[in-house]
């Protein structure tokens, strides 16, 4: 079973969709990541400002002790302990610490290397995690002035000491930063997003609008519609169009000639076929004159005569038909009486293999048709159902008219039919094996010429097996409402 086909204007919509979403979520994602490195290297200036800014402090040690004299501006928030600043100082010769702010209380800072490892002179940057937070650090190495208290409280200059001025800042700015431009850009993002595919489906449909018609014209072609399709001004259609249209043309031609070489052969054999069934009519007008064997003979070669005159006739009427050269008329056809006329014709031969023939036909049922090609239809589908039934079989006929919906259907008694034979049985001249040995006197154009001349008409035919041994044909019209 093969896979059911899918729109191509559905999956470049799908297509677009998905790159569309795909470009709004990676710029989405450039737009944080450029806002973030942008924070992080402002947090990171801040927090620069801030080391240097403890670096120019003064570290006093009153009664001969080591301490930090800071004024008030400069310590700013990180003196209250619930604050986002940080800042730590070590005396690189002792590791000793010289001071720490209020906000970082009794939290053991984790450095990532030893104090004396960090690099003298320049400013070494870091992530760490203090009380569960997120904070970028920064530490610098440098040099810082040490005074001792003297006699009488007076301060004394004890020189330089190394010291690591390490300071920190929260990151939670980022992320409030962060989400704020999520909160903007979002919103706008999808309004474009939106616009993104409401345009492509507008250039979609616009350029697939070749596409359309070629669609059109290629579910107009048949049997009796050979019209080359546009070529579409769509390079990967216009191929497929060209070859589509070599493929019309040979067809066509292939279909022409076999119907000048049906009307051809129709035309020679109706002309020999009418010299035999003259000269037996003539020996048979003189019967007196011939014996019993000979007037048997004669009456044989008459009778295969006047069946093959019906076999040239079809031959004529479906060469006729495929050239377009039949002309319905438009009559109004009581359908019970014709129906009823045609079944009487075949009874007998219905009766003689004990067929029983019932059927359903409103009683002034009409349909606006050409009654002569009518006729010859009904008149094939009660031929081919009276001969091809099984012995005591049955056939049954039912014709209705609803809803401006015109149908005639006839079902008979089958043997050995199979699904398979349903798509054979409208080609000329087919027949099952076993009608073939059986010496059948039909040609096999029955059902044919009922397909064609239906189709002149502009009805449709069908077949079916609504059973396994029950073949129902029929015939139908869809009128406009």
């Amino acid at each position: 079973m093969g896979l059911k086909p899918r729109s191509l204007k559905n999956r470049l919509l799908l297509s677009l969709f998905v790159v569309a979403v795909v470009v709004f979520i990676l710029t989405e994602l450039i737009f944080i990541e450029k806002g973030r490195r942008s924070l992080v290297k402002m947090i990171e200036k801040s927090v620069d400002a801030y080391v240097s800014s403890l670096v120019a402090m003064r570290l006093a040690g009153p009664d001969g002790g080591t301490g930090l004299n800071l004024a008030e501006e400069s310590i700013g928030e990180s003196k209250d302990r619930s604050t986002n600043a940080y800042f730590l100082i070590l005396r690189l010769s002792d590791s000793r610490e010289i001071a720490r702010s209020e906000s970082l209380r009794d939290v053991n800072l984790s450095l990532p290397m030893s104090p004396q490892e960090f690099p003298r002179g320049k400013t070494y940057f870091w992530k760490a995690r203090i009380q569960g937070e997120k904070v970028r650090c920064a530490a610098l190495r440098e040099f810082a002035r040490i005074e001792t208290a003297g006699d009488a409280g007076s301060s004394m200059d004890s020189g330089e000491s190394e010291c690591l001025f390490i300071a920190g800042l929260s990151q939670g700015y980022i992320g409030i930063r962060l989400r704020e431009t999520l909160e903007i850009t979002a919103p706008l993002l999808t309004i474009e997003l939106a616009v993104m595919l409401a345009l492509g489906w507008v250039v979609i449909w616009r350029g697939l609008a070749p596409l359309r018609v070629f669609e059109r014209e290629v579910q107009a072609i048949s049997s009796a519609n050979l019209t080359p399709v546009t070529v579409p001004e769509i390079k990967e259609f216009a191929s497929v169009a060209t070859t589509l249209n070599a493929i019309i043309a040979n067809l066509k031609d292939a279909f022409e000639r076999e119907r000048r070489f049906t009307s051809n052969v129709a035309h020679e054999l109706r002309t020999r076929v009418s010299e035999i069934r003259c000269a037996s009519e003539v020996a048979l007008k003189y019967a007196d004159d011939l014996n019993e064997r000979e007037r048997k003979n004669y009456e044989d070669i008459l009778q295969s005569a006047k069946e093959m005159q019906d076999t040239v006739l079809n031959l004529l009427t479906l060469a006729r038909c495929h050239a377009g050269q039949l002309k319905p008329q438009k009559d109004l056809i009581q359908l019970r009486p014709l129906i009823e006329s045609l079944w009487e014709k075949r009874a007998k031969e219905a009766a003689s293999r004990g067929i029983i023939g019932f059927g359903a036909v409103p009683e002034n049922l009409s349909i606006v048709t050409d009654r002569n090609f009518l006729e010859i239809i009904l008149d094939n589908l009660f031929s081919n159902a009276a001969s091809h039934s099984v012995e005591n079989g049955k056939i049954g006929w039912v014709a209705s008219n609803h809803g401006g919906e015109f149908s005639f259907s006839i079902s008979n008694s089958v043997r050995g039919l199979s699904e398979d034979d349903l798509r054979c049985m409208f080609e000329p001249f087919w027949r099952k094996d076993e009608v073939r040995s059986s010496g059948d006197s039909h040609s096999g154009l029955g059902l044919s010429l009922v397909k064609s001349l239906a189709g002149v008409l502009g009805l449709s035919v069908s077949a079916r097996l609504t059973a396994p041994a029950i073949l129902t044909i029929t015939l139908f019209e869809k009128r406009a409402a």
